[in-house]
């Protein structure tokens, strides 16, 4: 019988196994029998001699690999898990935590009496088929369905977290408990936000990107500071006169256009704070520039082609969503890939088979996609439009010529 051996790569990349340890402890009795210390001869496998010194190699080799770990959980670069937790908590930068999605359904009335008011208590719970759960949470209020009135809209937030809650549009459809026997629900656009734990790879990132991490003073450490602010998406920092006298140069930005004021007013006042206010440093903030890429108009248009059960109407909310995302996530100075949002439309939304963002010529009636892309300056941030952008999403057939759906 061919015994299993158990072995373990050492950070350093040496590969270490019971069998050796047990060879060296063998050694080293057979040795000492020869000095005339021990009278043990026997190391035959299964024989007690050999058992014993089998049971020392792996208490040798499991304090080994103990020690290897501890090793790899103090190096920032290879440390996981709650490791990593530690090691982020030290420099002040936490782990995201997952989120549960968020969004409305729709209750209606069974059957035709609508003489009668229904309260819909806040915390009903409606679900999809597959027991994904949502609660409707109505900051503690009833939400009634008045005498008269069809149906109402009600927000919910749903009982489990992750990416996998983000449901799509018409799947919420069971009503549970009493209230079931009065209304009908549906959410008539997909939920949103649900997210996974952070990964510890996307972790690790943000915590070498801390201010402490990088030599005060340095752009980079403007750069790290300004992105400990919830307000601020991305920034640039420069040197000298790019915006005007100042030392240092910003170019922010925000996470919300419509609080433009608000984020510089953060990193005004972050950068007036006395661990981040380096005396005789001047500071100059800006706000990026954003440039209209697709603009609203009947020549470009977002082709895309259904699988079978699905219909268009139903997948617009979730491709708006995406776009809508693809904005938020555009950073300063990176150019604009139509292909690229066109691949997230394809691949990340269930029902769409094909995406392409194609130009139309009226005058000719031809459709062309649109590949190439669009190049930011250093102070820009690309967006695209989302004026009427319900009309621009059609569903067509791909040939040669691209044309339309009959």
């Amino acid at each position: 019988m061919v015994e299993e051996d158990i072995e373990f790569v050492t950070f350093d990349g040496d590969v270490l196994t019971k069998s050796d340890f047990r060879d060296e402890i063998i050694n080293k009795y057979i040795s000492a029998n020869m000095d005339g210390l021990t009278k043990i001869t026997d190391f035959t496998i299964g024989s007690e001699a050999y058992h014993l010194a089998d049971v020392m190699a792996s208490f040798i080799l499991e304090h080994r690999e103990l020690i290897d770990t501890n090793y790899r959980m103090s190096m920032i670069h290879t440390a996981e898990g709650e490791f990593l937790d530690n090691y982020g908590d030290m420099v002040g930068v936490h782990r995201i935590g997952s989120s549960p999605s968020v969004g409305e359904v729709s209750f209606t009335r069974l059957g035709t009496d609508t003489t009668q008011s229904i309260i819909i208590a806040d915390g009903s719970q409606v679900s999809t088929d597959d027991a994904i759960s949502f609660i409707v949470d109505n900051d503690g209020e009833d939400i009634v369905l008045e005498a008269g009135v069809t149906s109402v809209t009600a927000p919910v937030i749903c009982e489990q977290e992750g990416a996998y809650t983000n449901v799509l549009a018409n799947t919420v459809t069971l009503v549970m408990g009493d209230l079931g026997n009065l209304v009908s629900c549906t959410n008539a656009a997909a939920m949103i936000n649900g997210a996974d734990i952070e990964t510890d790879d996307d972790y690790r990132a943000r915590i070498l990107l801390s201010p402490y991490e990088v030599p005060t003073g340095t752009l980079a450490w403007y750069e790290n500071v300004a992105l400990t602010l919830d307000s601020i998406h991305d920034v640039k920092v420069y040197k000298g006169t790019t915006l005007g006298d100042a030392d240092v140069n910003i170019i922010y930005n925000p996470v919300d256009w419509t609080a433009t004021a608000s984020a510089e007013t953060d990193l005004t006042q972050l950068f007036s704070m006395k661990e981040y206010d380096i005396v005789g440093v001047t500071l100059d903030y800006g706000l990026a520039d954003r440039e209209t890429v697709l603009a609203n108009s009947d020549n470009y248009l977002f082709a895309v082609l259904v699988e079978n059960n699905y219909t268009l109407s139903n997948l617009k909310s979730s491709i708006v969503e995406k776009i809508t995302q693809f904005n938020k996530d555009a950073m300063i100075s990176v150019e604009f890939n139509p292909s690229t949002l066109a691949s997230i439309i394809e691949n990340e939304i269930t029902g769409i088979n094909s995406c392409r963002i194609v130009q139309y010529d009226a005058v000719n009636q031809t459709y062309t996609e649109i590949v190439e892309p669009v190049s930011m300056e250093d102070s820009e941030v690309y967006q695209v439009d989302l004026t009427s952008i319900n009309d621009r999403i059609v569903a067509l057939r791909f040939n040669l010529d691209i044309e339309l759906e009959e």
